[in-house]
């Protein structure tokens, strides 16, 4: 899987896209719906797989930010990925060497309220290490985040503007970009022979 997504990542990097992996340290092994509740993962995160990924997309210089998960991980932290200094700054910033932007995953979701209201919510991201909060589908929240916690810049934001802009003919005529849609245009018909 990691190849594909690597492949995947280099692509949007080549069309001047930036890349954010999500759901720092891993969100493939809980059930519940963090949109909803917090989650919690039992399993030892240092040695999982999903951690592994974020590891080596990091070490390639893939990933231009993060979004951790509204997911607790109670073999290493009491409070979710989200709004944890261990997880955000220990492990990302300070383990793994990660330099990019970290975005909070969406703060109006239910996963993150155990922070409490929505300004405790941005104010527990912010110093877990998020360098950017999100609140999503959320008017009153965002207003009531926006008058209460103090609206700074972030200098690395402008790592994530286009870099290299690309017309969508010029891309349609590279041979990149034809040997790219011949080639799933050729693993289709293959999934759909598999199919009938």
């Amino acid at each position: 899987m990691t190849q594909y997504a690597s492949a995947f990542s280099t692509g949007m990097r080549r069309a001047g896209m930036a890349t954010t992996g999500k759901h720092f340290p891993g969100h493939g092994a809980v059930l519940e719906d963090s949109h909803l509740v917090t989650p919690e993962d039992p399993r030892d995160m240092l040695k999982s797989p999903d951690l592994a990924i974020f590891k080596a997309f990091i070490e390639q210089g893939l990933l231009d930010a993060v979004m951790p998960a509204h997911v607790i991980y109670p073999q290493h932290d009491t409070q979710p990925a989200s709004g944890s200094q261990y997880w955000l700054t220990h492990i990302l910033r300070q383990q793994l060497g990660f330099k990019g932007i970290i975005f909070s995953d969406d703060l109006s979701m239910g996963g993150a309220h155990v922070f409490g209201d929505a300004p405790s919510r941005a104010k527990a991201a912010l110093n877990a290490g998020c360098d950017m909060t999100l609140i999503c589908n959320d008017r009153p929240s965002a207003v009531s985040v926006l008058d209460t916690l103090s609206i700074q810049s972030v200098p690395m934001a402008d790592t994530l503007r286009v870099r290299m802009p690309i017309e969508w003919k010029t891309l349609m005529q590279s041979t990149r970009w034809k040997a790219a849609h011949d080639a799933l245009t050729d693993f289709n018909n293959l999934w759909r022979e598999q199919q009938t």
